[in-house]
C-alpha cells in the first residue's frame, strides 16, 4: 500500500503545488495570466471543466486554521484510500 499511498498523496499535495505557482504567476504577470488562467482549464481542458460540479470554498482562506484544515482533509483523503484498497484486497 505504500506505493498508493505515496502516489494519491503526491496527487493531493500537486494540486496545492498548482495553486501556489498561480498565485506567484498573478503576482509576476497580473491581468495577462488572470486572462490565461480564465480561459483554460486548471488540469482539464476548459469544455470539460465547465462541465463539472463546483464545490463550496469551505475551507479558510489563509493562516493556521487553513493549514490544519488541509492537513485534516490529508489524513480523511488518504484514511478512504486505505480503506478503498483494503476493500479490493478483500475482495479478490
Amino acid at each position: 500500500f505504500i506505493v498508493v499511498i505515496a502516489y494519491f498523496s503526491m496527487l493531493y499535495l500537486y494540486y496545492y503545488l498548482a495553486k501556489q505557482e498561480e498565485y506567484i504567476c498573478l503576482e509576476k504577470y497580473g491581468r495577462s495570466y488572470q486572462d490565461y488562467v480564465d480561459s483554460t482549464g486548471m488540469f482539464l481542458p476548459k469544455v470539460i471543466e465547465d462541465h463539472l460540479p463546483r464545490f463550496p470554498r469551505i475551507l479558510p482562506e489563509k493562516g493556521l486554521n487553513s493549514f490544519f484544515a488541509k492537513l485534516i482533509l490529508y489524513f480523511i483523503y488518504i484514511g478512504l484510500v486505505i480503506s478503498v484498497g483494503f476493500g479490493l484486497k478483500s475482495y479478490t
